[in-house]
């Protein structure tokens, strides 16, 4: 997914109570969300007044895998369909979008979201995001909800349902972009999820740029509570998670789309990141490629 989610779940164990939580903050109240999905309703209406541009898009993507925070959520190919729309004015954006992961069928021996035997979709994204730039640095602030299927049989259900604040921040020096980006799980894990990341961008084309990332990602509150196991987590520890190596480029085919092949290898940290396969066999290495084909349309062009 290149963008970078109210869905209230009853929790089968019933009320959850703070006991680890994020170094950050012990519980996260769902007042949080409606604090911010009106404010971003409230600028996008004054984005739609004023705005200068309005532009559809989509990104599809084909990958070998689904690796989701250094966890590898599908060993098997799938395909991920993102559209959206985005109103900019004054250097600032309004983004809303639906994104999907659909598997292909999977065997006994493979990790899936929808489980051994099953494939097709299993993930829905739903986000919201203001975004702004300026001439030292870009940030983006927004919500996501993740919606996952309820049938039986399916690896992750929709007891995962939840949906997170987020927060991004980049710097474009020309060759080097450092970035930040942190996400807050305020239903079904109520934890925080940090990455740092490097990026630097070699151009070989007029119409195209090569690049060269290094990404470490730092769950502070996402584990495994190990004093109510009943409580989900996306980690077995807190602390680094992994880091990835990636390498890609982009290539315009003509004014309005673009594609970005990628290689990643990752070296996994976490002991829930080296579970690659359904044998449960620990990998300290992960190795996947992806292919996006993106698509920009003005509203109102010809």
């Amino acid at each position: 997914m290149l963008r970078p989610r109210e869905i209230r779940v009853k929790h089968p164990s019933g009320p959850r109570r703070c006991l680890r939580r994020s170094v950050i903050l012990c519980r996260a109240s769902p007042t949080w969300l409606a604090l911010l999905v009106p404010f971003l309703l409230i600028v996008a209406r004054g984005q739609t007044a004023n705005a200068v541009a309005q532009v559809v898009g989509a990104d599809v993507t084909l990958s070998t895998n689904y690796v989701w925070r250094g966890l590898t959520r599908a060993s098997v190919p799938v395909l991920q369909p993102d559209l959206y729309l985005s109103m900019s004015g004054s250097g600032s954006y309004v983004t809303g979008g639906v994104w999907m992961s659909l598997e292909t069928r999977s065997g006994a021996s493979d990790v899936s979201d929808t489980g051994a035997g099953n494939g097709g979709l299993g993930e829905v994204n739903l986000w919201l995001e203001y975004s702004s730039t300026s001439r030292r640095a870009d940030y983006a602030v927004g919500v996501t909800g993740y919606l996952f299927r309820d049938d039986p049989g399916v690896s992750r259900g929709s007891e995962y349902n939840t949906f997170e604040l987020y927060g991004r921040a980049w710097w474009d020096l020309v060759v080097v972009i450092p970035r930040l980006a942190f996400w807050y799980d305020i239903v079904a894990v109520e934890g925080a999820y940090f990455e740092t990341s490097v990026d630097v961008r070699l151009p070989v084309l007029p119409v195209a740029s090569l690049y060269v990332g290094t990404l470490a990602g730092w769950s502070l509150g996402q584990a495994v509570n190990e004093s109510d196991p009943t409580q989900l987590g996306y980690f077995k520890e807190n602390g680094l998670t992994h880091v990835d190596l990636s390498t890609w480029a982009s290539f315009w085919i003509s004014r309005s789309i673009y594609l970005v092949p990628i290689l990643h290898v990752q070296f996994n940290q976490d002991p829930f990141t080296r579970i690659t396969n359904g044998s449960q066999t620990s990998d300290s290495v992960t190795v996947w490629f992806a292919l996006t084909a993106s698509w920009l349309r003005p509203l109102g062009s010809d």
